[in-house]
């Protein structure tokens, strides 16, 4: 919002609302805050258009990992914390820190900024922390990292939400509805989930309007890749039986495609050194209003591959003395990345 000479980007508060008209929302909007995440001063006026620099906005400590990192129980990457050790602050510094311009881009639905971020200051060498032989930091008193902030448009309206059954698997969301009956919960739930729709409402089983499709990395590897795709199409078993047919799609990201591209749910190969112990976990961008899932993100560490092979060797347990590992234990490895 505009205000006299300055520009202010607002935070809605989606988590209270009134859904018995304008008037019912006015009182709610009333009752409780929002957030100014930022204010700007316009470089530039024209009619109702202003022009800002958002490079205050994005080059500074938005996540607040200067307290983070210099918190006395803060396991470092790939280094630890001293038991009770003292805390060692850092802070942000602006001069070793700018926008990244390889990974700042525009698309159509989504621009995206990066920041190379500084922190300096915390432990002294080689006590604890970020620096020694097994750190990823070379230097433990400048860590610098990348921060990433998208601005993403929010889709058009059509999107039916659903109410959220614990028994579905699905996470929730939810908000406080003020114009709820007497008789009902104030706190509503919902499902979070992609939009799909019936291309022929009246079929049992249907084709989607349009399918939802997730984009595999290119940098993965190819065996691995192929269980992704060839794993992530049993979901259609699934979506068949719940009256969609091809509804759900696993392919390989295409090439030029770039999977900051908010048209793209991904999953992303994501290499990682350390102990064979792996992460992957799943994300999403989802519209504030409705929970709809406007992107799917998922991220699979590299190592996960090769903790399947250990799990598939302690329970094969097959080595005989002068006999290579048998050809069961990758079988199994690959078999568990199709589920």
């Amino acid at each position: 919002i505009k205000i006299g000479p300055k520009v202010f980007l607002v935070e809605p508060n989606h988590s209270y609302r009134a859904s018995g008209g304008p008037d019912a929302q006015r009182a709610v909007e009333s009752s409780f805050a929002q957030s100014i995440r930022w204010g700007f001063a316009p470089v530039a006026v024209e009619g109702d258009r202003v022009l800002l620099d958002l490079t205050p906005f994005l080059v500074r400590d938005s996540q607040k990992l200067a307290e983070q990192l210099g918190r006395s129980n803060f396991v470092g990457l790939g280094g630890s914390a001293s038991a009770g050790g003292p805390s060692a602050p850092y802070r942000f510094d602006e001069s070793r820190s700018a926008v990244y311009p390889d990974r700042t881009r525009n698309f159509p639905q989504n621009s995206e900024f990066e920041v190379l971020a500084t922190f300096t200051g915390g432990p002294v060498p080689t006590s604890w922390g970020f620096g020694g032989e097994n750190g990823q930091a070379p230097d433990p008193n400048a860590i610098t990292v990348h921060l990433h902030q998208s601005f993403v448009e929010l889709p058009g309206s059509g999107f039916e939400m659903r109410p959220f059954d614990p028994r579905s698997g699905f996470n929730a969301f939810s908000y406080q509805d003020f114009s709820a009956p007497m008789t009902a919960p104030l706190m509503q739930r919902f499902t979070r989930r992609h939009r799909l729709a019936k291309k022929h409402p009246g079929a049992q089983v249907s084709e989607p309007v349009e399918p939802i499709v997730y984009y595999v990395d290119r940098g993965a590897p190819p065996d691995i890749k192929q269980a992704l795709i060839e794993g992530g199409g049993w979901w259609n078993q699934a979506f068949e039986a719940a009256g969609y047919r091809n509804a759900f799609l696993v392919k390989e990201l295409p090439e030029g495609a770039d999977p900051m591209d908010i048209r793209y749910n991904v999953v992303n190969w994501v290499d990682r050194a350390g102990n064979p112990r792996a992460f992957s976990y799943g994300m999403s961008y989802c519209d504030p209003r409705t929970g709809e899932i406007i992107k799917g993100v998922v991220t699979l560490g590299s190592d996960r591959h090769r903790q399947d092979y250990l799990l598939a060797e302690g329970l094969l347990q097959p080595y005989k003395n002068g006999q290579p590992a048998p050809a069961a234990l990758r079988e199994l490895a690959i078999f568990v990345r199709l589920q």
